[in-house]
């Protein structure tokens, strides 16, 4: 007798084996992709929804354009095939999750990732984590050490299930905090856009967030990416006003 598995119960028990066996063994299975052709963040995103493996994105502006084909791949030569479609780009593995990153812009002076808190307590879970984080960056980014409580965007409900330990860290940077997240629930991916690949501070002030993606891997399928191209200096973010 055939059993049918519900979707959303197939896609969480992909995400406990791939969480078990961690990140390289993940990413020696192979998954069914494609054809796609779309931008470098929504590839990512889909390949991390296919393979249940969480992508940890730091890219920038302009994106460049990823084609693939419709076949069976192993996910680290899919990962491979996209980074050489992508001038500038590598991936590597940090615990749980893939990082791939634009060179140039992993060290920009005013990549805030690199910022340390002299103190951070992950939030209860990742949905928290989703909403809180962010305005925590900026805050840092503007000098406040100590963070803020702004809300960016709104919680998500799938998230809202993976629970983080409450843990105080001292000395971490936003990237350290995101790759301690996804080794203790990856189930998640997320993608940060900048302006360009090296961006002054006036830039990331203004562009800050905008373009800055939560994925639940649990989810059937992916949310396209709309992503807003970089605001021009000296002009509101409004048109209207």
């Amino acid at each position: 007798m055939k059993v049918q598995v519900p979707r959303l119960l197939a896609a969480v028990l992909a995400i406990f084996i791939c969480g078990a066996l961690g990140a390289s063994d993940a990413l020696n299975q192979t998954i069914k992709c494609g054809p796609i052709s779309t931008d470098l963040a929504n590839v990512l995103v889909r390949v991390a929804l296919l393979s249940r493996v969480p992508i940890i994105a730091e890219l920038a502006q302009p994106l460049p354009a990823v084609d693939v084909s419709q076949g069976t791949y192993i996910v680290k030569d899919l990962l491979d095939g996209i980074a050489r479609q992508s001038p500038g780009y590598e991936w590597r593995v940090e615990g749980k999750a893939v990082h791939f990153y634009s060179r140039r812009t992993k060290d920009a002076k005013s990549n805030f990732l690199n910022l340390r808190f002299p103190e951070f307590t992950m939030p209860g879970s990742l949905s928290d984590l989703k909403l809180t984080f962010p305005g925590r960056e900026y805050a840092l980014f503007e000098g406040s050490p100590g963070g803020s409580m702004i809300i960016e965007g709104f919680g998500d409900p799938v998230l809202k299930g993976d629970t983080l330990q409450t843990t105080p860290l001292e000395n971490v940077t936003g990237r350290e905090i995101l790759f301690r997240a996804a080794d203790e629930r990856p189930t998640f991916a997320t993608v940060l856009i900048f302006p360009n690949d090296d961006p002054t501070k006036k830039q990331v002030e203004i562009d800050m967030n905008r373009n800055w993606f939560w994925q639940a891997l649990s989810a059937p399928s992916p949310a396209p990416l709309y992503i807003e191209p970089p605001v021009q200096q000296g002009r509101p973010l409004n048109p209207h006003q």
